[in-house]
C-alpha cells in the first residue's frame, strides 16, 4: 500500500469516495496535485490526489473488501463506477494526466539514481522508502495502455533506468510494502528484492 494511504478499509472508502467526487474537477486543473481533506469519525486524513494515488487506493480496498461494512461496500462500488465513467467522458484528459505522472515519477526516479551512481551513502538505507516510485511507474504504465495511451518515449526511459537500476542492484530480500510481498511477486516486481549496493 502507499505510504500515503492509512491502513483502515473505512478510512480508505472514504477517501477513494472523495477522489471520485473531485475527479473531473482534478483533471479540469492546471497542477499534477490536488490536496483532498477527507473527514471521518476518527480522524482528518489529508492525501495529496494522484492518478496513481487513486489507484492505489482501489488496489487496497480491493484486497480488504471483507473487511467493509455493506454500506462502505456500497460506496466503494459507487466511486468506482463514477471514477470508470468519468475516465470514459474524459479520456483525453485521463491520458494526458498519466504521461504527467510518469514523466514526474520518471524524474523522481531518475534523481535518486543519480544519487545512488554518484555514491550516496544513504542509497541503499533510502531503499525501502523509495523503490515505490518504480512501482507505481508499472502501475501507470500498465493503466496507460489499458486506456491506449502513447507510452512508447516513457517506457524506452524507464527501460534506461531499469538497466542502470540492474547494475546497481543486490538481489535478496523483499523490501517492498510490509505485508504485501503475495501480491508482488519476484518474476514480476523484481527491484522490490534486494538493495542498491554503491559502485
Amino acid at each position: 500500500m502507499s505510504l500515503a494511504l492509512p491502513d483502515e478499509p473505512a478510512a480508505l472508502a472514504a477517501i477513494l469516495t472523495a477522489m471520485a467526487d473531485d475527479l473531473q474537477a482534478y483533471l479540469e486543473q492546471d497542477g499534477l496535485y490536488r490536496q483532498l481533506v477527507v473527514q471521518t469519525p476518527g480522524h482528518t486524513y489529508k492525501p495529496v490526489m494522484t492518478l496513481g494515488l487513486m489507484m492505489d487506493a482501489r488496489k487496497a480496498l480491493e484486497a480488504h473488501k471483507a473487511a467493509l461494512s455493506p454500506p462502505e461496500r456500497d460506496a466503494v462500488a459507487a466511486a468506482a463506477a463514477r471514477i470508470d465513467d468519468i475516465r470514459r467522458t474524459h479520456a483525453a484528459a485521463f491520458g494526458a494526466r498519466l504521461l504527467r505522472e510518469i514523466a514526474s515519477l520518471l524524474d523522481s526516479w531518475s534523481w535518486y539514481l543519480d544519487g545512488c551512481q554518484h555514491g550516496d551513502e544513504e542509497c541503499a538505507d533510502s531503499y525501502r522508502g523509495e523503490n515505490w516510485i518504480r512501482t507505481r511507474l508499472a502501475d501507470l504504465m500498465a493503466e496507460a495502455a489499458a486506456e491506449r495511451v502513447d507510452v512508447a518515449a516513457r517506457a524506452a526511459r524507464l527501460a534506461e533506468l531499469d538497466v542502470r537500476l540492474r547494475a546497481l542492484l543486490v538481489p535478496g530480500a523483499y523490501t517492498g510494502p510490509t505485508g504485501e510481498e503475495a501480491e508482488h511477486p519476484a518474476d514480476v516486481h523484481w527491484w522490490l528484492y534486494g538493495r542498491p549496493a554503491l559502485r
